[in-house]
């Protein structure tokens, strides 16, 4: 006995019901198995702060330290949740732009903070040359690549003269 609901039976909806289904599962098996793995997205937007700001001077001879922190800015610590991390990764100090690193430091988590990360790193006084540089900053690691560009100067370090006399000078 066949019921019929809207000029259809039963059975004639459950083989399209049957047909949908069996074509549902298979995308799902097909977007599950035939697609390739992708790189776990980043954890969103980050910022970051340095000191001493830039433009930056030093004497040739004398380490120039940069100190800052990255920080989460991501929409879950921004939001009411306030979920929150430590960023992760690296900033270098490159020489041209991005062409030559030529100082890099690790981050660690900032203690009493849940979004914070600091750094220091230190370019060596005989490093570079007296002259002026572009330079770049970036930050590269598990939230948004961050960059900013400015200048290094590197100058002479400044003789001094002293002149003495060592007898009275006679008239």
């Amino acid at each position: 006995m066949s019921t019929t609901t809207g000029g259809r039976s039963w059975e004639s909806r459950r083989g399209a019901l049957a047909a949908v289904f069996a074509v549902v599962a298979a995308g799902v098996a097909v977007g599950f198995v035939g697609v390739p793995a992708r790189a776990a997205p980043n954890k969103g937007s980050a910022n970051m702060l340095y000191w001493p700001s830039s433009p930056w001077r030093t004497v040739y001879g004398q380490d120039l330290t940069i100190e800052g922190y990255v920080q989460d800015q991501s929409v879950s610590c921004l939001g009411i949740a306030h979920d929150c991390d430590h960023p992760a990764g690296s900033v270098t100090l490159y020489e041209n732009g991005r062409d030559i690193p030529i100082a890099t430091a690790t981050l660690s988590p900032a203690p009493g903070t849940v979004e914070y990360s600091n750094f220091s790193m230190t370019m060596r006084g005989k490093q570079l040359a007296p002259g002026h540089y572009d330079v770049g900053i970036a930050y590269a690691g598990d939230f948004d690549p961050l960059f900013w560009t400015s200048t290094l100067d590197v100058v002479k370090n400044p003789c001094t003269m002293s002149v003495s006399q060592s007898s009275p000078s006679s008239r």
